[in-house]
């Protein structure tokens, strides 16, 4: 029988299945599974992008919008709390609504959190404040992302697949994904007032 068509036994993860699949306490790893983890990985980019708003270029940006490195560093503070409040309620959604749920709430609060940072300047230097805004917002937004790292593998995947997958997408979120914070840094590490204007 073709590994990808097996039907395994699973008594642990009712939660997780649809209602006949819990009746039948079977459910099907399907072949598109690879494709849901390279489109997880895709988010986890996202992630890091919106991350990094204005780091590698905060020489300029403390001068162009007229706001010392303090306030330039408090966007981190703000995802931070973020993530305080947005971890209760994303474990709550993740286990009534499922990991569809929770990709589409992540999904419609980052794109959220990246137009707020194109209000950036709308009224200098006041506007920027808008990339709090955004950060915490992002922050909340993240343990729908994050708390489904370990549900990928076990839904989607053979039991005996499930710590390589885990372990290739926390791999990917902090080297491969990482690069997005070293890339920008690197390009951008000469930039003055004067060239963001």
């Amino acid at each position: 029988m073709d590994e990808d068509s097996e039907y395994l036994q699973n008594q642990n993860m009712d939660k997780l299945l649809d209602d006949k699949a819990v009746k039948s306490n079977f459910y099907k790893v399907e072949k598109y599974r690879f494709v849901i983890v390279g489109l997880f990985c895709l988010n986890i980019m996202i992630n890091l992008a919106l991350l990094n708003v204005t780091s590698a270029i905060g020489n300029g940006v403390t001068s162009y919008y007229s706001i010392s490195e303090l306030i330039l560093n408090e966007g981190p503070a703000f995802t931070w709390l973020g993530t305080l409040i947005g971890t209760p309620p994303s474990i709550w959604v993740i286990d009534k609504y499922g990991m569809r749920t929770s990709i589409i709430i992540y999904s419609i609060m980052c794109t959220t959190a990246a137009g707020l940072n194109l209000l950036i300047n709308i009224s200098l230097p006041a506007s920027y404040y808008f990339t709090f805004a955004s950060s915490l917002l992002f922050g909340i937004s993240t343990p729908f992302l994050v708390s489904l790292v370990n549900k990928i593998g076990a839904v989607w995947f053979f039991p005996k697949d499930i710590p390589s997958v885990t372990m290739f997408i926390m791999f990917f979120w902090f080297n491969p994904g990482g690069l997005l914070t070293i890339i920008p840094a690197y390009l951008f590490s000469d930039v003055s007032a004067t060239d963001v204007e």
